[in-house]
């Protein structure tokens, strides 16, 4: 077998090769016995880690396409990733969304389908305009002008039938091309890359790595073993696809939610998946939901224009007192000193910024206070009011400074609740304005309950690792600012959920019973007086002769008016027109079901009593 692989070494053509090929894979399973068919034959090591500069394949000398396809592997890494990345983006928009992006950048090129688009456009606004001017028409005092109008807008609505089916038609046939053309530049590139590149090795794996049966299937279905093939590269490139979209979705849900609390990303990752997809199903059945055609929308009572005014003149202080004007003063800032400066050294710099650069007696006492770093730390927490007056504090029990400052930090929520309280009661306000309550005082509590933790539960300590007075973080200022902006965000919103109920435009509770029969026997007894004075006014003009005269006089003028109108000819051919094509039947049949309506029929007495009236 040795000499016959050595004669044949010689041979040059294309089929001594392959004999040649073949030859040796037999020599490969003789000298292997059965490891040949547990693990990868040895000339599969000689082509992945051959030096041979033409590129040998199977242990044998001649020219192959491997050297090509790895010139080219980069290139087509690439575009599977790219058309994994194209198909989830088609997906994740949706097929409909892209048609109709698509279709109106086709509309705005000059072609036919956009004059059609155009025209139909122009068509559709005169017909709107034809169909306003008919409704406002009467056909009874105004029948010649309504005949002629009726006629424009038939023969408007007939063309504008036409060129929208025909419009309708174009669209229907480009949605198909789009689809065909998406699918076939995202679905059926992916689809057909496999058949053409399959045998083409995308990249080679580290021999011995893995076992045997890991690199045959890496390899399936017709890439060479020991190498990965396009269908594996493509399940890699999607799932990699895949899991960028999540985490790129968890970041966003960890943005929006990292402010809140420590917790609050961890569960907003959790929950999103789960909440996000309800939330917008209640978004749109909110938006789907029929709207009253006829929305009871109302002027302000006096009493919510009251508590409008209130709770709007509370957010505007708020906000103004959250301007750093209204700030507390920090002696860090103001005097540009690190945590760490010696006492001597920031007071006698805060000293050259006081009038006539002397202490006042609060920086007196303050410079008293800053005994320790401790002493400092529980300045930028509570603020300078508590070092200074607090008489039964100290550094040893800093829970002491946060009861001091806990009235402190209270009397705004105090005012609040106490404002809203007087606006809201009931002497002074009605049903639309006490409804919101509850709601105001009970997220005046929470604000102020969370306020309160959080400046007890603060931690302090990385203050005192600050080198420069820009990395201090002061808590008292933080949580004054951010107690104003909440209670004047907090009045605002209040204010606006009272004008959305009073007026009738959101939040509007269903009358009751009572008060809707009530509420319809007024607009009877309103009505009944209307009519009562219509009867006064008509008995009035009938027995008066002046007025009965002046009657008369305007309907004979209208009579000859209208006698005058029919005679001509277009309004003729109007009536002519029209009675083609309306059926007198049904209209007939109309008048006589509303004449019912309006005057039923007394109720035919029983036969058994007819038959005894009419007896001798």
């Amino acid at each position: 077998m040795v000499s016959a692989v050595s004669q044949s070494s010689c041979l040059t053509d294309f089929g001594g090769l392959r004999v040649l090929t073949s030859l040796r894979l037999k020599w490969d399973e003789w000298s292997d016995g059965k490891q040949a068919t547990h693990s990868r034959p040895r000339f599969i090591h000689s082509q992945r880690h051959s030096s041979n500069p033409t590129g040998a394949r199977y242990g044998v000398l001649f020219p192959t396409t491997e050297n090509k396809a790895q010139k080219r592997m980069p290139s087509l890494l690439l575009v599977v990733l790219l058309v994994e990345v194209a198909v989830h983006l088609v997906n994740t928009i949706g097929a409909t969304a892209i048609n109709n992006v698509l279709w109106n950048i086709y509309l705005a090129l000059p072609t036919e389908v956009s004059k059609q688009a155009d025209e139909k456009n122009k068509l559709q606004k005169e017909y709107l305009a034809i169909r306003r001017d008919l409704k406002a028409t009467s056909s009874q005092d105004q029948f010649a002008k309504w005949a002629k109008l009726r006629r424009q807008h038939d023969k408007q609505l007939e063309q504008l039938e036409k060129t929208k089916a025909s419009h309708d038609a174009s669209k229907a046939n480009f949605d198909r091309t789009a689809g065909i053309i998406r699918w076939c530049a995202t679905s059926g590139v992916k689809f057909i890359m496999p058949w053409i590149y399959g045998t083409e090795p995308m990249f080679w794996l580290p021999s011995g790595w893995f076992p045997y049966y890991v690199e045959w299937v890496l390899s399936f279905p017709r890439a060479p073993l020991g190498s990965i093939s396009i269908v594996s590269w493509q399940t890699a490139c999607a799932a990699a696809v895949s899991l960028f979209s999540d985490a790129i979705k968890a970041i966003l849900l960890f943005a929006l939610g990292a402010r809140s609390t420590q917790k609050g990303p961890a569960l907003l990752i959790f929950f999103g998946p789960i909440l996000l997809p309800k939330a917008i199903g209640y978004y749109r059945r909110f938006q789907a939901t029929p709207k009253s055609p006829n929305p009871t929308t109302g002027a302000l009572s006096p009493s919510a224009i009251r508590a409008i005014s209130v709770f709007c003149s509370l957010s505007l202080v708020f906000f103004i007192f959250a301007l750093p004007p209204f700030a507390t003063e920090n002696i860090f800032y103001r005097t540009a000193s690190r945590l760490q400066a010696p006492t001597d050294v920031l007071f006698t710099r805060l000293a050259t910024l006081r009038p006539g650069e002397s202490l006042t007696h609060d920086d007196a006492v303050l410079r008293s206070k800053f005994v320790n770093l401790e002493s400092r730390l529980l300045y930028l927490q509570y603020g300078p009011d508590v070092l200074i007056s607090c008489p039964f504090c100290s550094t040893e029990d800093p829970n002491t400074y946060w009861f001091y400052a806990a009235p402190a930090i209270l009397k705004p929520y105090i005012f609040n609740l106490f404002a809203l309280s007087i606006a809201t009661s009931a002497p002074f306000a009605d049903a639309w304005v006490s409804r919101w309550r509850s709601f105001a005082a009970t997220t005046t509590v929470v604000i102020a309950i969370i306020e309160l933790w959080t400046t007890a539960a603060y931690e302090r300590t990385p203050n005192a690792k600050a080198t420069r007075y820009t990395d201090i973080e002061v808590l008292f200022q933080i949580m004054q600012t951010s107690r104003c902006l909440a209670l004047g965000i907090l009045d605002a919103v209040v204010a606006t959920l009272i004008w959305l109920s009073a007026t009738g435009r959101m939040f509007a509770k269903p009358l009751s019973p009572a008060a809707r029969v009530e509420s319809v026997i007024r607009q009877l007894l309103t009505t009944k007086s209307k009519l009562s004075a219509v009867g006064i006014v008509k008995n009035t003009s009938l027995r008066d002769d002046d007025l009965r005269g002046h009657i008369e006089d305007y309907w004979t003028h209208e009579g000859k008016l209208m006698r005058e109108v029919m005679e001509e000819r277009e309004v003729v051919e109007g009536i002519n027109d029209a009675l083609t094509r309306i059926n007198i039947r049904d209209i007939t049949r109309d008048a006589e079901q509303y004449a019912l309506n309006m005057f039923p029929k007394p109720p035919e007495p029983p036969d058994d009593i007819v038959i005894r009236a009419t007896g001798p």
